[in-house]
């Protein structure tokens, strides 16, 4: 597939474009005949040569083995803890510790507070909750955290499929402010649409925004444009969630398909747990994140191993506060189901503590880096 912005996966699409429009999409180069390449921008699959195959039969080898058939019995099991096994999402939390720890955290003063990179750790804090994909993850997000009626935001143009969701419960889908970036901030497309957070800043305050339930946002390489939202205003986004009692759901599945000179931003989840520590040193309101209807407002990160791993495991997590994961985990079907993916959860625990799946993100990023050129 073609790879038309410098750090994004996915191809143009769009929320303006329907999506019988984009089935019928594609591209073919200039010289006709047997030899021309096509070019699908229907789906963001990657290439089959990116897939990786050798290393799945080498976990899969490592599983089956005969010093691995407890592990493997308890895979093929009902899982003992609703939010996942616990040793994978310890895997998880190690591994994106591991890979982020050069992402750009604010340095907030006054008050002589501030967190440097070296300080920061994965706290205990920062909970987590293993999902079937990302889609799963926003789809249990509107079910426990929003009510038929409320307002999402989201940018233009976005993810096209996320819509549906949002429409299946019944929500009402408004725009981001959005705003040109002439400059090509953190190598987006030049004249790439951004969302403008001053704008969202000074509608909520004088009252020309409402005040919307959730804001949906891809803040690294976002899909289709490429664009990256700086730190700047990830922090005060992720103030404003805490200020109206707004969720932030932060679509975080390009994350860590990154090869950029600069520092990347930091996740949303790592930023909103950094607020809430600024909040509780400074003896804030402890009802500061509860809006007018009682409903509790902050950011969590949204991701998957489908963009860094292959789509086929059809596993993520989402990471944030206690409270928002605790509503996921008193819903009535995963009461009834235990915890996602016992099986596939082996699998990918393996290729975590084996160091494959490094392997494979260090390839993939290699060979979409080299193909942007």
């Amino acid at each position: 597939m073609l790879l038309l912005s410098r750090y994004s996966l996915c191809v143009i699409r769009s929320v303006f474009v329907s999506a019988t429009s984009l089935s019928k999409m594609s591209m073919t180069t200039s010289t006709p005949g047997k030899n021309a390449i096509s070019y699908n921008f229907w789906r963001g699959h990657p290439n089959d040569d990116l897939l990786p195959t050798k290393e799945m039969q080498e976990i899969l080898q490592k599983m089956a083995s005969p010093t691995n058939q407890d592990r493997l019995k308890d895979s093929l099991q009902y899982l003992s803890s609703d939010r996942g096994d616990p040793v994978l999402l310890k895997e998880i939390s190690s591994f994106l510790l591991r890979r982020t720890l050069e992402d750009e955290v604010p340095q907030y003063e006054p008050g002589n507070w501030a967190i440097t990179n070296d300080e920061w750790s994965v706290p205990e804090e920062l909970d987590m909750f293993l999902t079937h994909g990302v889609s799963h993850g926003l789809d249990m997000l509107c079910t426990t955290q929003t009510t038929p009626g409320d307002i999402v935001l989201i940018e233009r143009p976005s993810y096209f499929l996320a819509a549906g969701i949002f429409r299946s419960h019944g929500l009402k889908i408004q725009s981001l402010p959005m705003k040109l970036d002439p400059t090509g901030e953190r190598h987006a497309v030049g004249g790439a649409l951004m969302v403008d957070v001053e704008a969202l800043e000074r509608g909520l305050h004088d009252g020309s925004i409402g005040v919307p339930r959730m804001i949906y946002i891809i803040p690294t390489n976002q899909n289709p444009t490429g664009n990256t939202m700086n730190i700047a205003n990830r922090w005060k986004l992720c103030q404003l969630a805490r200020e109206f009692g707004i969720l932030v759901a932060a679509d975080e599945v390009y994350h860590l398909l990154d090869w950029r000179d600069d520092s990347r931003p930091a996740r949303f989840s790592v930023l909103d747990h950094m607020l809430s520590k600024q909040y509780e040193s400074s003896k804030t309101n402890s009802n500061f994140s509860v809006n007018k209807k009682g409903q509790f407002g902050c950011s969590v990160s949204v991701s998957s191993f489908t963009k860094i791993f292959t789509p086929g495991v059809r596993c993520g997590w989402i990471e944030g506060p206690k409270e928002i994961i605790d509503s996921i985990v008193d819903l009535g079907y995963i009461q009834s189901q235990g915890g996602c993916a016992p099986f596939i959860g082996n699998l990918l625990r393996t290729a975590l503590e084996s160091g494959l799946q490094d392997e494979i993100l260090d390839k993939l990023n290699e060979s979409y880096k080299d193909r942007c050129k």
